[in-house]
């Protein structure tokens, strides 16, 4: 996972940093021999340390309507979730018994799994923005 290395000299932050970053996805590390301080690793992105996530697409047979759900989140997949997500596409009349345990009673409708909690989307996946915000995938940017 790509990160960022911080060194810090200071033992008061040193020791400020230990007890917040324990539990979490950042590491507290020594520093290397013969220098002062000590490295913390940390994500760039919150998707690249974040956990798999698992996506369910319902489509209705090799409809229009299907192909163009397919293509938008496959692109989301590729673009925005760069190799963290797993998609599984599903058509309803291959596999109703899919659909009605997950009780998807109309198509597309898109589930995502994990991280929870789980998140539904049905009808137009077209805006990636809008999609990414309803999974919970992103933080919404407070307008001041």
């Amino acid at each position: 996972m790509p990160y960022r290395r911080i060194l810090v000299d200071d033992e008061a932050i040193r020791k400020s940093f230990t007890p917040a970053l324990s539990g979490m996805p950042y590491g507290v590390d020594t520093a290397e021999s013969g220098e002062k301080g000590i490295e913390i690793e940390r994500a760039y992105t919150r998707s690249e340390r974040m956990e798999k996530i698992e996506i369910q697409l319902y489509v209705s047979g090799e409809t229009p309507r299907s192909k163009k759900a397919i293509e938008a989140i496959e692109n989301i997949c590729q673009q925005e979730l760069k190799g963290n997500a797993t998609l599984e596409i599903i058509d309803v009349l291959d596999r109703p018994d899919l659909a009605q345990k997950e009780t998807v009673f109309a198509t597309p409708t898109l589930i995502k799994k994990l991280p929870v909690p789980i998140k539904r989307l049905i009808g137009d996946l077209s805006n990636k923005e809008k999609v990414l915000l309803e999974l919970e995938l992103v933080v919404a940017e407070s307008k001041v």
